[in-house]
């Protein structure tokens, strides 16, 4: 039997930012619009990205938020809530699922990756989900494991 493998970045660990912006008892996530050409279609999806050499997994997660939203976050806002897979059965990847306390402030310009970003209650992102607007499948699991943790 043979087995094929795919290994992302050289095993650098990667993040998904589960941003959160609170305005009074509300709080509010951003999500990002994403082209997926392997899907042909604009996908719903937290931020994310890869890890670089030497890079810590919080530097990781607030380097790629700042460079797909153009908001600044200090790493010390960065917190790591879990370890994930995208494919155990074809990758050789790790994901952290990262929470990041952020104001909505953009300070730097946004690259080429998501170019439509909105701040939605969590209310409304999870009717999103109940109505099959969210696919993507890292999304999902960061938010299963946020909101897992949050009823510890």
């Amino acid at each position: 039997m043979q087995f094929h493998v795919a290994s992302v970045k050289q095993g650098k660990t990667g993040a998904i930012c589960v941003a959160y912006h609170h305005i009074g008892d509300a709080a509010y996530i951003l999500l990002g619009r994403h082209w997926r050409p392997s899907l042909t279609m604009w996908e719903w999806e937290f931020p994310r990205g890869m890890g670089e050499q030497g890079e810590a997994v919080e530097e990781t997660a607030v380097r790629e938020f700042r460079e797909e939203t153009g908001i600044v976050v200090a790493v010390s806002e960065a917190h790591i809530r879990q370890i994930v897979h995208a494919d155990t059965g074809m990758l050789r990847d790790r994901i952290a699922v990262v929470t990041l306390d952020c104001e909505n402030n953009p300070s730097a310009q946004t690259d080429w990756e998501l170019s439509v970003l909105h701040w939605v209650s969590v209310p409304v992102f999870e009717q999103m989900i109940q109505q099959g607007m969210i696919h993507d499948g890292l999304t999902l699991a960061a938010w299963s494991v946020v909101t897992a943790l949050a009823h510890k």
